[in-house]
Protein backbone atom coordinates (compact mmCIF):
# COMPACT_ATOMS: atom_id res chain seq x y z
CA UNK A 1 0.00 0.00 0.00
CA UNK A 2 1.55 3.35 -0.60
CA UNK A 3 0.44 6.60 0.72
CA UNK A 4 0.52 9.89 -1.03
CA UNK A 5 0.56 11.86 1.57
CA UNK A 6 1.59 15.49 2.34
CA UNK A 7 5.25 14.91 3.12
CA UNK A 8 7.21 15.43 -0.46
CA UNK A 9 9.76 13.60 0.88
CA UNK A 10 7.98 10.18 0.95
CA UNK A 11 6.02 10.79 -2.16
CA UNK A 12 9.03 10.89 -3.87
CA UNK A 13 10.47 7.83 -1.77
CA UNK A 14 6.85 6.09 -2.37
CA UNK A 15 6.75 6.94 -6.04
CA UNK A 16 10.34 5.23 -6.84
CA UNK A 17 9.59 2.26 -4.66
CA UNK A 18 6.07 1.47 -6.74
CA UNK A 19 8.28 1.35 -9.45
CA UNK A 20 10.65 -1.06 -8.48
CA UNK A 21 7.52 -3.15 -7.22
CA UNK A 22 6.00 -2.72 -10.71
CA UNK A 23 8.99 -3.85 -12.41
CA UNK A 24 8.98 -7.21 -10.14
CA UNK A 25 5.74 -7.74 -10.69
CA UNK A 26 5.98 -7.95 -14.73
CA UNK A 27 9.41 -9.72 -14.20
CA UNK A 28 11.81 -7.66 -14.63
CA UNK A 29 13.43 -7.78 -11.74
CA UNK A 30 13.31 -10.58 -9.31
CA UNK A 31 10.09 -10.50 -6.29
CA UNK A 32 12.21 -11.74 -3.48
CA UNK A 33 14.44 -8.68 -2.96
CA UNK A 34 12.75 -5.68 -0.95
CA UNK A 35 13.05 -2.48 -2.13
CA UNK A 36 13.88 -0.29 0.35
CA UNK A 37 14.73 3.44 -0.31
CA UNK A 38 16.70 6.04 1.70
CA UNK A 39 16.62 9.47 0.56
CA UNK A 40 18.01 12.76 1.66
CA UNK A 41 17.68 15.91 0.90
CA UNK A 42 20.48 17.47 -2.02
CA UNK A 43 22.46 19.98 -1.46
CA UNK A 44 24.97 21.09 -4.26
CA UNK A 45 23.39 22.47 -7.13
CA UNK A 46 22.66 20.27 -10.11
CA UNK A 47 21.76 17.57 -8.27
CA UNK A 48 17.96 17.94 -8.02
CA UNK A 49 16.06 17.82 -4.55
CA UNK A 50 16.41 14.36 -3.58
CA UNK A 51 19.53 11.75 -3.42
CA UNK A 52 19.82 8.36 -2.87
CA UNK A 53 22.35 5.36 -3.64
CA UNK A 54 20.18 3.23 -2.32
CA UNK A 55 19.00 2.38 -5.95
CA UNK A 56 22.77 1.42 -6.35
CA UNK A 57 22.85 -0.75 -3.66
CA UNK A 58 19.57 -2.55 -5.32
CA UNK A 59 20.96 -2.90 -8.69
CA UNK A 60 24.08 -4.70 -6.68
CA UNK A 61 21.63 -7.08 -5.26
CA UNK A 62 19.81 -7.74 -8.28
CA UNK A 63 23.17 -8.39 -9.97
CA UNK A 64 22.34 -5.77 -12.79
CA UNK A 65 24.08 -2.39 -14.29
CA UNK A 66 23.41 0.11 -12.00
CA UNK A 67 22.08 2.55 -15.09
CA UNK A 68 19.89 -0.12 -16.45
CA UNK A 69 17.97 -0.59 -13.28
CA UNK A 70 17.81 3.25 -13.45
CA UNK A 71 16.25 3.54 -17.15
CA UNK A 72 13.85 0.91 -15.72
CA UNK A 73 12.89 2.31 -12.87
CA UNK A 74 12.74 6.12 -14.59
CA UNK A 75 10.69 4.62 -17.49
CA UNK A 76 8.00 3.78 -15.30
CA UNK A 77 7.52 6.81 -12.79
CA UNK A 78 4.55 8.10 -13.68
CA UNK A 79 3.39 10.81 -11.23
CA UNK A 80 3.45 14.24 -10.76
CA UNK A 81 5.96 14.40 -8.44
CA UNK A 82 9.20 13.36 -9.95
CA UNK A 83 10.01 15.48 -12.78
CA UNK A 84 13.38 14.23 -13.95
CA UNK A 85 15.78 11.19 -12.67
CA UNK A 86 19.67 11.27 -13.11
CA UNK A 87 22.52 9.44 -12.09
CA UNK A 88 25.93 10.86 -10.48
CA UNK A 89 29.46 9.43 -9.38
CA UNK A 90 28.11 6.21 -10.00
CA UNK A 91 26.04 5.48 -7.41
CA UNK A 92 23.71 8.29 -6.53
CA UNK A 93 20.57 8.73 -8.33
CA UNK A 94 18.92 11.88 -7.99
CA UNK A 95 15.50 13.30 -8.48
CA UNK A 96 14.25 16.67 -9.23
CA UNK A 97 10.49 17.45 -7.90
CA UNK A 98 8.50 19.30 -10.22
CA UNK A 99 7.77 23.09 -9.80
CA UNK A 100 3.95 22.26 -9.51
CA UNK A 101 4.60 19.67 -6.50
CA UNK A 102 6.98 22.37 -4.57
CA UNK A 103 4.45 25.15 -4.63
CA UNK A 104 2.07 22.80 -3.48
CA UNK A 105 4.30 21.97 -0.48
CA UNK A 106 4.81 25.97 0.26
CA UNK A 107 0.74 26.55 0.33
CA UNK A 108 0.34 23.34 3.01
CA UNK A 109 3.10 24.91 4.87
CA UNK A 110 1.88 28.19 4.51
CA UNK A 111 -1.89 26.92 5.72
CA UNK A 112 -0.34 24.65 8.31
CA UNK A 113 1.57 27.57 10.12
CA UNK A 114 2.91 27.08 13.67
CA UNK A 115 2.09 23.15 13.12
CA UNK A 116 4.66 22.82 10.65
CA UNK A 117 6.75 20.28 11.46
CA UNK A 118 4.69 18.18 13.86
CA UNK A 119 5.11 14.52 14.46
CA UNK A 120 3.94 12.09 16.91
CA UNK A 121 6.86 10.41 17.97
CA UNK A 122 5.71 10.19 21.74
CA UNK A 123 2.68 8.65 20.51
CA UNK A 124 1.76 9.00 24.20
CA UNK A 125 4.78 7.81 25.76
CA UNK A 126 5.80 9.62 28.88
CA UNK A 127 9.03 11.03 29.40
CA UNK A 128 10.36 12.15 32.78
CA UNK A 129 13.18 14.37 32.73
CA UNK A 130 15.24 15.48 35.76
CA UNK A 131 16.98 19.16 35.41
CA UNK A 132 17.83 22.06 36.56
CA UNK A 133 18.28 21.37 39.92
CA UNK A 134 20.24 23.94 42.54
CA UNK A 135 21.54 23.54 46.03
CA UNK A 136 19.47 25.27 48.81
CA UNK A 137 21.17 28.08 50.25
CA UNK A 138 23.24 29.47 47.14
CA UNK A 139 22.13 31.91 44.69
CA UNK A 140 21.27 31.15 41.46
CA UNK A 141 24.70 30.44 40.07
CA UNK A 142 25.64 30.76 36.29
CA UNK A 143 26.97 27.09 36.69
CA UNK A 144 23.02 25.71 37.11
CA UNK A 145 21.66 27.54 34.00
CA UNK A 146 23.22 24.86 31.48
CA UNK A 147 20.85 21.85 33.30
CA UNK A 148 17.80 24.54 33.27
CA UNK A 149 17.76 25.63 29.74
CA UNK A 150 19.12 22.38 28.06
CA UNK A 151 16.70 20.68 30.06
CA UNK A 152 13.72 22.93 29.34
CA UNK A 153 14.87 22.38 25.65
CA UNK A 154 14.88 18.90 25.17
CA UNK A 155 11.16 19.15 27.24
CA UNK A 156 9.25 21.16 24.75
CA UNK A 157 11.07 19.16 21.64
CA UNK A 158 9.71 16.13 22.93
CA UNK A 159 6.40 17.90 23.57
CA UNK A 160 6.14 19.06 20.50
CA UNK A 161 6.92 16.01 18.98
CA UNK A 162 3.98 14.03 20.52
CA UNK A 163 5.37 12.69 24.38
CA UNK A 164 3.94 13.77 27.34
CA UNK A 165 6.63 15.22 29.74
CA UNK A 166 7.15 15.68 33.01
CA UNK A 167 9.63 17.69 34.71
CA UNK A 168 11.22 17.58 37.95
CA UNK A 169 13.19 19.88 39.68
CA UNK A 170 15.29 17.71 42.01
CA UNK A 171 16.69 20.34 44.48
CA UNK A 172 19.83 19.72 46.34
CA UNK A 173 18.19 20.36 49.58
CA UNK A 174 19.58 17.37 51.90
CA UNK A 175 23.36 16.49 52.83
CA UNK A 176 26.18 17.13 54.66
CA UNK A 177 25.75 21.15 52.95
CA UNK A 178 22.78 21.26 55.54
CA UNK A 179 25.20 20.29 58.58
CA UNK A 180 27.32 22.84 57.49
CA UNK A 181 25.20 25.86 57.26
CA UNK A 182 23.93 24.84 60.35
CA UNK A 183 26.77 24.39 62.41
CA UNK A 184 27.70 27.88 60.97
CA UNK A 185 24.65 29.51 62.06
CA UNK A 186 25.05 28.13 65.40
CA UNK A 187 28.56 29.47 65.86
CA UNK A 188 27.92 33.08 64.52
CA UNK A 189 24.58 33.45 66.52
CA UNK A 190 22.65 34.16 63.19
CA UNK A 191 19.61 35.79 62.93
CA UNK A 192 17.30 33.56 61.29
CA UNK A 193 14.49 36.03 60.27
CA UNK A 194 17.71 38.69 59.15
CA UNK A 195 18.30 36.13 56.93
CA UNK A 196 19.01 35.92 52.84
CA UNK A 197 20.40 34.14 50.19
CA UNK A 198 23.32 36.34 50.20
CA UNK A 199 24.15 36.13 54.16
CA UNK A 200 23.76 32.25 53.35
CA UNK A 201 26.25 32.03 50.52
CA UNK A 202 28.77 34.13 52.74
CA UNK A 203 28.25 31.73 55.63
CA UNK A 204 28.83 28.57 53.35
CA UNK A 205 31.90 30.49 52.30
CA UNK A 206 33.12 31.46 55.54
CA UNK A 207 32.97 27.50 56.78
CA UNK A 208 35.22 26.06 54.38
CA UNK A 209 37.51 28.42 55.22
CA UNK A 210 37.55 27.93 58.99
CA UNK A 211 37.03 24.17 58.14
CA UNK A 212 40.43 24.11 55.53
CA UNK A 213 42.26 25.19 58.94
CA UNK A 214 39.91 23.21 61.77
CA UNK A 215 38.77 20.12 60.17
CA UNK A 216 37.23 19.24 63.35
CA UNK A 217 34.44 21.86 61.95
CA UNK A 218 33.33 19.02 59.22
CA UNK A 219 33.28 16.53 61.91
CA UNK A 220 31.22 18.92 63.57
CA UNK A 221 29.25 19.63 60.29
CA UNK A 222 28.53 15.58 59.93
CA UNK A 223 27.22 15.76 63.32
CA UNK A 224 24.45 18.73 62.71
CA UNK A 225 23.40 17.06 59.89
CA UNK A 226 22.81 13.39 61.75
CA UNK A 227 20.43 15.59 64.09
CA UNK A 228 18.75 17.10 61.11
CA UNK A 229 18.03 13.45 60.05
CA UNK A 230 16.81 12.43 63.57
CA UNK A 231 14.29 15.39 63.65
CA UNK A 232 15.94 17.47 65.76
CA UNK A 233 13.89 20.53 66.16
CA UNK A 234 16.41 23.25 65.87
CA UNK A 235 18.10 22.00 62.76
CA UNK A 236 14.90 21.18 60.96
CA UNK A 237 14.06 25.26 62.06
CA UNK A 238 17.09 26.25 60.54
CA UNK A 239 16.69 23.61 57.48
CA UNK A 240 13.11 25.10 56.79
CA UNK A 241 14.25 28.57 56.65
CA UNK A 242 17.39 27.93 54.34
CA UNK A 243 14.68 25.95 52.41
CA UNK A 244 12.17 28.73 51.83
CA UNK A 245 14.70 31.81 51.27
CA UNK A 246 16.26 29.78 48.38
CA UNK A 247 13.15 28.47 47.17
CA UNK A 248 11.90 32.45 46.48
CA UNK A 249 15.56 32.89 44.88
CA UNK A 250 14.77 30.16 42.30
CA UNK A 251 11.32 31.15 41.67
CA UNK A 252 12.19 34.56 40.95
CA UNK A 253 15.69 33.17 38.45
CA UNK A 254 12.71 30.58 36.82
CA UNK A 255 10.45 33.68 36.03
CA UNK A 256 13.22 35.67 34.30
CA UNK A 257 14.17 32.53 32.14
CA UNK A 258 10.92 31.97 31.37
CA UNK A 259 10.91 28.51 32.90
CA UNK A 260 8.36 26.49 34.79
CA UNK A 261 8.61 23.06 35.76
CA UNK A 262 6.60 20.98 36.57
CA UNK A 263 7.21 19.36 39.60
CA UNK A 264 9.91 20.87 42.59
CA UNK A 265 10.66 17.40 44.46
CA UNK A 266 13.47 17.79 46.64
CA UNK A 267 16.14 15.48 47.59
CA UNK A 268 14.17 15.79 51.51
CA UNK A 269 11.24 14.50 49.88
CA UNK A 270 13.24 11.04 49.31
CA UNK A 271 14.50 11.23 52.97
CA UNK A 272 11.82 8.96 54.57
CA UNK A 273 11.85 6.31 51.90
CA UNK A 274 15.72 5.95 51.77
CA UNK A 275 15.33 2.46 54.02
CA UNK A 276 13.02 0.76 51.40
CA UNK A 277 16.00 0.97 48.87
CA UNK A 278 18.49 -0.28 51.31
CA UNK A 279 16.36 -3.13 52.51
CA UNK A 280 16.19 -4.11 49.11
CA UNK A 281 19.74 -3.48 48.17
CA UNK A 282 20.16 -6.01 51.53
CA UNK A 283 17.99 -8.59 50.17
CA UNK A 284 19.54 -8.43 46.96
CA UNK A 285 22.66 -8.84 48.05
CA UNK A 286 24.33 -5.82 46.68
CA UNK A 287 24.68 -4.17 49.95
CA UNK A 288 27.78 -4.81 52.16
CA UNK A 289 29.50 -3.01 55.41
CA UNK A 290 32.57 -1.73 54.58
CA UNK A 291 34.03 0.15 57.40
CA UNK A 292 30.82 1.28 59.59
CA UNK A 293 29.27 2.02 55.96
CA UNK A 294 26.79 0.06 54.14
CA UNK A 295 27.92 0.29 50.60
CA UNK A 296 26.70 -0.86 47.36
CA UNK A 297 28.72 -3.82 45.28
CA UNK A 298 28.33 -3.85 41.55
CA UNK A 299 29.16 -7.50 40.07
CA UNK A 300 32.31 -8.36 39.03
CA UNK A 301 33.53 -5.30 40.35
CA UNK A 302 32.45 -3.32 36.73
CA UNK A 303 31.84 0.08 38.88
CA UNK A 304 33.16 1.38 41.43
CA UNK A 305 31.54 1.07 44.52
CA UNK A 306 29.00 3.80 46.51
CA UNK A 307 27.99 4.56 49.97
CA UNK A 308 24.47 3.92 50.53
CA UNK A 309 24.86 4.92 54.44
CA UNK A 310 27.54 6.28 56.68
CA UNK A 311 29.04 4.95 59.15
CA UNK A 312 27.14 7.71 61.38
CA UNK A 313 23.51 6.47 60.03
CA UNK A 314 22.99 9.22 58.05
CA UNK A 315 21.95 8.74 54.05
CA UNK A 316 23.64 9.62 50.84
CA UNK A 317 22.05 11.44 47.73
CA UNK A 318 23.25 7.55 46.05
CA UNK A 319 20.09 5.89 48.43
CA UNK A 320 18.08 9.26 47.51
CA UNK A 321 18.64 9.30 44.35
CA UNK A 322 17.62 5.31 43.87
CA UNK A 323 14.78 5.86 46.14
CA UNK A 324 13.64 8.92 43.40
CA UNK A 325 13.79 6.70 40.57
CA UNK A 326 11.45 4.27 42.40
CA UNK A 327 9.38 6.83 42.98
CA UNK A 328 9.20 8.03 39.75
CA UNK A 329 8.67 4.70 38.32
CA UNK A 330 5.44 4.14 40.64
CA UNK A 331 4.26 7.27 40.11
CA UNK A 332 4.31 8.51 36.73
CA UNK A 333 5.24 4.92 35.04
CA UNK A 334 7.61 7.10 32.64
CA UNK A 335 9.01 5.41 29.67
CA UNK A 336 12.21 7.04 29.84
CA UNK A 337 13.74 8.91 32.36
CA UNK A 338 16.02 11.89 31.30
CA UNK A 339 18.88 12.87 33.27
CA UNK A 340 20.19 16.52 32.42
CA UNK A 341 23.58 17.21 34.47
CA UNK A 342 27.16 18.20 33.73
CA UNK A 343 29.16 15.62 32.38
CA UNK A 344 31.41 15.57 35.53
CA UNK A 345 28.66 13.13 36.68
CA UNK A 346 28.54 10.82 33.76
CA UNK A 347 30.16 7.80 35.84
CA UNK A 348 28.20 8.60 39.14
CA UNK A 349 24.62 8.24 36.51
CA UNK A 350 26.14 5.40 35.17
CA UNK A 351 26.31 3.77 38.50
CA UNK A 352 22.49 5.32 39.51
CA UNK A 353 21.39 3.65 36.13
CA UNK A 354 23.09 0.30 36.41
CA UNK A 355 22.10 0.29 40.40
CA UNK A 356 18.63 0.70 39.53
CA UNK A 357 18.53 -2.17 36.97
CA UNK A 358 20.30 -4.51 39.78
CA UNK A 359 17.08 -3.07 42.13
CA UNK A 360 14.56 -3.98 39.66
CA UNK A 361 13.51 -0.30 40.14
CA UNK A 362 13.97 0.51 36.07
CA UNK A 363 16.18 -1.16 33.37
CA UNK A 364 19.14 0.04 31.88
CA UNK A 365 17.26 0.71 28.84
CA UNK A 366 15.03 3.18 30.10
CA UNK A 367 17.27 5.63 31.44
CA UNK A 368 19.39 8.60 28.87
CA UNK A 369 22.10 11.00 30.38
CA UNK A 370 22.07 13.94 28.89
CA UNK A 371 25.64 15.49 29.73
CA UNK A 372 26.84 19.65 29.13
CA UNK A 373 30.05 21.10 29.80
CA UNK A 374 30.62 23.72 31.97
CA UNK A 375 30.19 27.80 31.66
CA UNK A 376 34.25 29.22 31.73
CA UNK A 377 35.57 32.71 32.83
CA UNK A 378 38.46 33.75 31.59
CA UNK A 379 40.16 32.37 34.45
CA UNK A 380 38.71 28.45 34.70
CA UNK A 381 36.21 27.08 36.31
CA UNK A 382 33.77 28.82 38.55
CA UNK A 383 33.75 27.59 42.53
CA UNK A 384 31.45 28.40 44.91
CA UNK A 385 33.67 27.28 47.99
CA UNK A 386 35.88 30.14 46.96
CA UNK A 387 33.47 32.66 47.00
CA UNK A 388 33.97 33.56 43.35
CA UNK A 389 30.08 32.10 41.71
CA UNK A 390 28.77 34.03 39.02
CA UNK A 391 25.05 35.21 40.38
CA UNK A 392 23.09 34.47 37.72
CA UNK A 393 20.76 37.29 38.25
CA UNK A 394 23.63 39.90 37.86
CA UNK A 395 24.31 38.15 34.43
CA UNK A 396 20.71 38.78 33.46
CA UNK A 397 20.14 42.11 34.57
CA UNK A 398 23.88 43.07 32.78
CA UNK A 399 22.56 41.39 29.63
CA UNK A 400 19.20 43.36 29.62
CA UNK A 401 21.11 46.34 30.14
CA UNK A 402 23.59 45.27 27.55
CA UNK A 403 20.93 44.74 24.91
CA UNK A 404 18.88 48.00 25.72
CA UNK A 405 22.91 49.85 24.92
CA UNK A 406 22.53 47.52 21.20
CA UNK A 407 19.46 48.68 20.35
CA UNK A 408 19.95 52.59 20.91
CA UNK A 409 23.46 52.15 19.33
CA UNK A 410 21.89 50.55 16.36
CA UNK A 411 18.53 52.37 16.07
CA UNK A 412 16.66 49.31 15.89
CA UNK A 413 12.80 49.88 17.31
CA UNK A 414 12.91 53.65 16.62
CA UNK A 415 9.23 53.61 15.92
CA UNK A 416 8.57 51.64 19.46
CA UNK A 417 8.05 53.99 22.53
CA UNK A 418 9.44 53.31 25.82
CA UNK A 419 7.72 50.30 27.67
CA UNK A 420 7.96 48.48 24.58
CA UNK A 421 11.84 49.17 23.84
CA UNK A 422 12.38 47.96 27.47
CA UNK A 423 10.35 44.70 26.90
CA UNK A 424 12.91 44.11 23.78
CA UNK A 425 15.72 44.38 25.50
CA UNK A 426 14.64 41.95 27.66
CA UNK A 427 13.72 39.42 25.23
CA UNK A 428 16.94 39.78 23.05
CA UNK A 429 19.16 40.15 26.70
CA UNK A 430 17.98 37.23 27.96
CA UNK A 431 17.30 35.37 24.66
CA UNK A 432 21.05 36.21 23.56
CA UNK A 433 22.18 34.22 26.65
CA UNK A 434 19.92 31.37 25.98
CA UNK A 435 20.63 30.60 22.52
CA UNK A 436 24.37 31.41 22.85
CA UNK A 437 24.10 27.85 25.28
CA UNK A 438 21.83 25.79 23.40
CA UNK A 439 23.44 26.86 19.66
CA UNK A 440 26.66 24.81 21.44
CA UNK A 441 26.96 21.16 21.63
CA UNK A 442 25.65 20.18 25.14
CA UNK A 443 28.96 18.49 25.90
CA UNK A 444 31.30 21.05 25.16
CA UNK A 445 32.38 24.25 27.64
CA UNK A 446 31.22 27.43 26.62
CA UNK A 447 33.12 30.13 27.28
CA UNK A 448 31.14 33.51 28.44
CA UNK A 449 31.30 36.21 25.81
CA UNK A 450 29.15 39.28 25.62
CA UNK A 451 30.38 39.94 22.33
CA UNK A 452 29.22 36.92 20.80
CA UNK A 453 25.85 36.76 22.57
CA UNK A 454 25.03 40.23 21.75
CA UNK A 455 25.70 40.59 17.98
CA UNK A 456 23.10 41.09 15.27
CA UNK A 457 25.06 39.35 12.99
CA UNK A 458 26.14 35.31 13.23
CA UNK A 459 24.83 32.30 14.87
CA UNK A 460 23.24 34.63 17.34
CA UNK A 461 19.81 34.98 19.44
CA UNK A 462 19.24 38.97 18.36
CA UNK A 463 20.25 37.94 14.56
CA UNK A 464 17.41 35.21 14.40
CA UNK A 465 15.44 37.17 16.64
CA UNK A 466 15.46 39.96 14.05
CA UNK A 467 14.76 37.73 11.03
CA UNK A 468 11.60 36.80 12.64
CA UNK A 469 10.40 40.43 12.95
CA UNK A 470 11.73 41.28 9.76
CA UNK A 471 9.27 38.56 8.53
CA UNK A 472 6.77 39.75 10.49
CA UNK A 473 6.84 43.15 8.96
CA UNK A 474 6.91 42.11 5.11
CA UNK A 475 3.43 40.54 6.41
CA UNK A 476 1.65 43.34 8.48
CA UNK A 477 2.50 45.42 5.05
CA UNK A 478 0.21 42.53 2.85
CA UNK A 479 -3.08 41.43 4.22
CA UNK A 480 -4.22 39.93 0.76
CA UNK A 481 -3.01 36.92 -0.44
CA UNK A 482 -6.11 35.99 -2.82
CA UNK A 483 -4.37 35.10 -6.14
CA UNK A 484 -3.87 31.45 -6.77
CA UNK A 485 -0.75 30.29 -8.02
CA UNK A 486 0.12 28.67 -11.41
CA UNK A 487 3.32 26.73 -11.80
CA UNK A 488 2.79 27.77 -15.70
CA UNK A 489 2.32 31.53 -15.31
CA UNK A 490 5.80 31.25 -12.91
CA UNK A 491 7.54 29.03 -15.46
CA UNK A 492 7.67 32.45 -17.66
CA UNK A 493 9.51 34.14 -14.77
CA UNK A 494 12.55 31.90 -14.12
CA UNK A 495 14.98 34.73 -13.05
CA UNK A 496 14.62 34.04 -8.86
CA UNK A 497 12.95 30.60 -9.06
CA UNK A 498 16.83 29.00 -8.07
CA UNK A 499 16.29 31.14 -4.55
CA UNK A 500 12.82 30.80 -4.16
CA UNK A 501 13.23 26.79 -4.96
CA UNK A 502 16.29 26.78 -2.59
CA UNK A 503 14.34 28.03 0.77
CA UNK A 504 11.14 26.03 -0.12
CA UNK A 505 13.59 23.08 -0.03
CA UNK A 506 14.94 23.79 2.62
CA UNK A 507 11.44 24.82 4.53
CA UNK A 508 10.72 20.74 3.79
CA UNK A 509 13.66 19.47 5.94
CA UNK A 510 12.28 21.18 9.29
CA UNK A 511 10.55 17.98 10.25
CA UNK A 512 13.42 15.85 9.57
CA UNK A 513 15.73 18.09 11.74
CA UNK A 514 13.29 17.99 14.68
CA UNK A 515 13.35 14.26 14.79
CA UNK A 516 17.11 14.49 14.50
CA UNK A 517 17.16 16.75 17.48
CA UNK A 518 14.21 14.45 19.34
CA UNK A 519 16.78 11.09 18.65
CA UNK A 520 20.09 13.06 19.82
CA UNK A 521 18.71 15.37 22.81
CA UNK A 522 20.46 18.07 21.12
CA UNK A 523 18.89 21.68 21.15
CA UNK A 524 21.74 22.75 19.31
CA UNK A 525 20.55 20.68 16.19
CA UNK A 526 17.43 23.19 15.92
CA UNK A 527 19.47 26.18 16.15
CA UNK A 528 21.91 24.99 13.49
CA UNK A 529 18.83 25.06 11.23
CA UNK A 530 16.94 28.02 12.25
CA UNK A 531 20.39 30.14 12.20
CA UNK A 532 20.71 28.57 8.03
CA UNK A 533 16.71 29.26 7.44
CA UNK A 534 17.70 33.18 8.34
CA UNK A 535 20.80 33.26 6.01
CA UNK A 536 18.78 32.09 3.11
CA UNK A 537 15.87 34.04 3.93
CA UNK A 538 17.79 37.55 4.69
CA UNK A 539 19.67 36.76 0.97
CA UNK A 540 16.60 36.24 -0.31
CA UNK A 541 14.79 39.15 0.75
CA UNK A 542 17.76 41.49 0.00
CA UNK A 543 17.67 39.79 -3.75
CA UNK A 544 14.09 39.59 -4.13
CA UNK A 545 11.41 41.85 -4.47
CA UNK A 546 7.92 40.61 -2.21
CA UNK A 547 5.39 43.67 -1.70
CA UNK A 548 6.50 45.58 -4.68
CA UNK A 549 7.07 42.40 -7.02
CA UNK A 550 4.95 43.45 -10.11
CA UNK A 551 3.84 39.73 -10.97
CA UNK A 552 0.95 38.80 -8.50
CA UNK A 553 1.95 35.19 -8.39
CA UNK A 554 5.52 35.74 -7.91
CA UNK A 555 4.54 38.17 -5.04
CA UNK A 556 2.03 35.31 -3.60
CA UNK A 557 4.78 32.81 -3.40
CA UNK A 558 7.00 35.21 -1.63
CA UNK A 559 4.98 35.97 0.74
CA UNK A 560 3.99 32.45 1.29
CA UNK A 561 7.66 32.13 1.87
CA UNK A 562 8.39 34.76 4.68
CA UNK A 563 4.78 33.33 5.78
CA UNK A 564 6.28 29.98 6.48
CA UNK A 565 9.78 31.21 7.57
CA UNK A 566 8.50 33.47 10.29
CA UNK A 567 6.02 30.57 11.42
CA UNK A 568 8.87 27.91 11.27
CA UNK A 569 11.63 30.50 13.06
CA UNK A 570 8.79 31.19 16.39
CA UNK A 571 7.98 27.67 16.74
CA UNK A 572 12.39 26.85 16.91
CA UNK A 573 12.74 29.91 18.93
CA UNK A 574 9.60 29.13 21.35
CA UNK A 575 11.19 25.29 21.69
CA UNK A 576 14.42 26.82 22.70
CA UNK A 577 12.12 29.53 24.97
CA UNK A 578 13.78 32.27 23.52
CA UNK A 579 11.34 35.34 22.93
CA UNK A 580 10.10 36.05 19.46
CA UNK A 581 9.78 39.98 19.37
CA UNK A 582 7.22 41.20 16.40
CA UNK A 583 9.18 44.65 16.45
CA UNK A 584 12.29 45.29 16.50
Amino acid sequence: MFTQDKDIKEKVRCTVEKAIIEAQSDGVFPSDIKPEIKLEYSSAKGTGNFTTNSVYLFSQKLGKPFEDVVKEIKSRIASDVISSTTVALGIHTNFTVSREEILNSLKEMAREGEEIGKVDLGKARVMLIDYSSPNIAKPFGIGHLRSTIIGQAVYNIYSFLGWKCIGDNHLGDWGTQFGKLIYQINKENLDLDSLNIDLLEQAYVRFHRESEANPQALDAAREYFRKLEAGDKQAKRIWEVCRKISLQEFDRIYEILGIKIDYTMGESFYEGKVKEIIDLASEKGYAQKSQGALVFLFPNNKLPTLVLQKSDGASTYFARDLAAVKYRMEEWHPDILVYEVGTDQELYMKQLFSASDLLGLAPENKFKYVGHGMIRGREGKFSTRKGQTIHLQEVLEEAVIKARALIDNVQKGKDLDEEEKENLAKAVGIGGIKYNDLSQTPVQDIIFDWDKILNFKGNSGPYIQYTYARCQSVIRKETSLSKKITAEKMSEKDDYWGLEEDIIMYLLQFKDRLVEAHDSFSPNIVCTYIYSLCQKYNYFYNECAILNCPDENEKEIRLNITKTVSAVIKICLSLLGVEAPEKM
